[in-house]
């Protein structure tokens, strides 16, 4: 699953647009996780909406940022119902400013 992330990391860039920077590329990168997680239809919608926000670096850093996300996708998957409400803020602090 880590190296499905990584390739797909090369063609962050290919994805820009103006609005939300590289956020389709970001989110396509982590798409094996959703396969890995097995994540239901609802979960896998939260996934996307989560990852599809405003997303914008330099392109050396996207693989280190990239890894940090997939982490902490793991640990939100193996936190409880209630846990989950203020995880999103912490994924959110990689994404730019």
């Amino acid at each position: 699953m880590l190296g499905r992330v990584f390739f797909r990391s090369f063609f962050i860039q290919s994805f820009l647009h103006d609005k939300k920077m590289q956020n389709v590329g970001f989110c396509y990168s982590l798409f094996p996780m959703i396969k890995y997680l097995r994540l239901n239809h609802r979960e896998e919608a939260d996934f996307r909406k989560r990852h599809l926000q405003f997303f914008s670096t330099h392109p050396c850093f996207t693989a280190a940022i990239l890894g940090a996300v997939v982490r902490e996708e793991l640990d939100l998957h193996n936190l409880k119902d209630g846990d989950r409400d203020s995880y999103g803020e912490e994924i959110e602090r990689h994404k730019g400013p």
